[in-house]
Parts: C-alpha cells; structure tokens; sequence
C-alpha cells in the first residue's frame, strides 16, 4: 500500500510477495516483476519473469514465439547471452546485463 492505496500513478497497480514485487499497468496489462531481496538483487533477470515482460509488452510481444517454453528457453538465451559475454549470472538462474 502507497498511501493507502495499492496503484502507484499512470495506472501502475504493485503486489509486492516475498521478495518479489510484480507491477502492472491496469489499461496495458504490461507486467514487470522484480527481485525485491536486497539491493544488489533489484537488477537481476529472472528467465520466466523476462518471457513473462515479453509477452505483456506490446511492441516486443512478438518476440515469445522465439521460445517455446516460458522458463527453459528463455534460460538457455540467458546462458548463450553469458556465453557471448553480453550477461553474467549472479546466482542461480538469474542473470544481470
């Protein structure tokens, strides 16, 4: 709650759920979730979260076809990113840019 109220401004609605917090925009239904546990976390890109960006951004929806699976396919891009030097892996399966 901000001030009594669970939406932020331009219609951004927020959940915040253990460590994570999921935003989303009430008229887009674009989501974004974020890793909430400590600082050095908040940049971290969890694979199934990033499809699931993906697929509520209207000008990059397009690109989910790319993976067939929400959360493997997504990972491997991650570890092929990581490969090529363009990510690093902070833990686990999450990845920074």
């Amino acid at each position: 709650m901000l001030n009594g109220n669970e939406f932020l401004s331009d219609n951004w609605w927020f959940d915040v759920h253990g460590e994570h917090c999921l935003f989303r925009n009430a008229i887009t239904g674009q989501s974004v979730e974020v890793s909430l546990g400590n600082k050095e976390s908040i940049g971290n890109l969890d694979p199934y979260f990033f499809h699931h960006f993906l697929q509520t951004t209207n000008d990059l929806s397009y690109l989910v076809r790319y993976f067939e699976n929400s959360f493997s396919d997504v990972l491997n891009f991650f570890e092929a990113m990581e490969r090529q030097k363009k990510m690093v892996q902070v833990a686990g399966v999450y990845r920074k840019v």
